[in-house]
């Protein structure tokens, strides 16, 4: 436990934002689970409107730091293959 004053409140900033994080987390990679399983199911049109939402979701979250954005790219990117993949 910490002992000074900030640190006791830059403790309970950490545990705020770490909830925050978290959410923001399984958020994001939910949207992208369920987008490539509606590519890979060949819903193209319901699987673009899930990449449009992952996309915004995702750029929030790596300007956040939340996700990094080597990570971002890269979802996006082998999120758009396998949705062109389709037919």
């Amino acid at each position: 436990m910490p002992n000074k004053q900030a640190a006791k409140k830059a403790l309970r900033k950490n545990v705020r934002q770490a909830v925050s994080n978290t959410k923001i987390r399984s958020n994001v990679k939910a949207l992208y689970a369920k987008a490539l399983s509606t590519a890979k199911e060949g819903k193209k049109p319901e699987a673009k409107e899930f990449m449009k939402k992952f996309q915004q979701t995702v750029d929030k979250a790596a300007k956040k730091n939340v996700v990094s954005r080597n990570w971002a790219a890269n979802s996006k990117s082998t999120l758009t293959k396998a949705i062109n993949a389709t037919k």
